[in-house]
């Protein structure tokens, strides 16, 4: 099962590519190499034209900050209090996020969660460590 922790370590790869109709599409998968990505894509009937590795959550994007965790700890609260379950209140907290950083990294936990992972504690550690020198 993967965690929050294995997809940091898998790089974020942007591909484009031509589906099964000849009609241009886009995304983005997390995987451990170029290769990888070729293969997944394949096996969805698409025809890759480009694939380049994202840039890692350290070096050219914004860093996460105490005040990113902050409003995020605040928003998820309110959410919960108002009864929105726990993984909406995750996309609804990441799409409107402004530090592409903490979206990534907020869907990542949030696909963990989906996987069956729990909500537990070592996720705000994880937090925490993007704020301060683990």
């Amino acid at each position: 099962m993967a965690t929050a922790a294995k997809a940091i370590k898998d790089a974020t790869f942007l591909w484009e590519g031509m589906d099964k109709r000849g009609k241009k599409v886009k995304g983005q998968l997390q995987a451990g190499g170029e290769a990888v990505v070729n293969s997944m894509l394949r096996k969805q009937g698409i025809t890759v034209t480009k694939v380049r590795k994202q840039s890692t959550l350290f070096s050219a994007s914004k860093r996460i900050t105490d005040k990113d965790v902050t409003l995020f700890t605040r928003q998820l609260a309110t959410m919960m209090k108002a009864g929105v379950p726990l993984l909406q209140s995750f996309e609804i907290v990441a799409r409107g996020h402004s530090n592409p950083s903490m979206q990534r990294l907020l869907l990542e936990i949030k696909a963990d969660i989906e996987k069956g992972s729990s909500f537990t504690p070592s996720h705000y550690t994880q937090l925490q460590c993007l704020t301060v020198t683990c």
